[in-house]
């Protein structure tokens, strides 16, 4: 990408980009001129599941595909792990088992339609 291109997409995004969430999720079709609808849509299709994360994968791997992150906060069952984008915080929930292996990938952000209180389910491959 030229250095102009990347200039503008920083004015757009100052603090992470959406080639970067891609990068730690694995899903290589996310670019940085895509909307927020369109990211929302990429992360939580069948057709674009995650590359790096897999179900019943162990803790410490799982949280270690989250370079780009910029606020990474760790509890006893659950990691969540967050990226400044689209006016507002990207959130990615993972929750483990007693065994501290990952069972579900929740995407969170204050403008989602369709979330629960959890936020929108990510499935992941097995």
């Amino acid at each position: 990408m030229p250095i102009f291109q990347k200039i503008l997409c920083r004015l757009k995004h100052p603090r992470s980009l959406p080639e970067e969430i891609g990068k730690d999720l694995g899903v290589q079709i996310l670019y940085n001129q895509i909307s927020f609808q369109e990211c929302i849509d990429y992360l939580t299709s069948p057709e674009h599941r995650s590359k790096s994360l897999k179900k019943y994968m162990p803790r410490k791997e799982a949280e270690a595909k989250f370079h780009f992150a910029i606020r990474k906060e760790l509890f006893k069952n659950t990691s969540l792990f967050s990226y400044h984008i689209y006016q507002g915080w990207l959130a990615f929930d993972l929750v483990f088992d007693e065994n501290d292996r990952l069972r579900r990938v929740y995407l969170q952000h204050q403008h989602l339609k369709e979330s629960t209180d959890e936020g929108i389910e990510i499935k992941l491959n097995t």
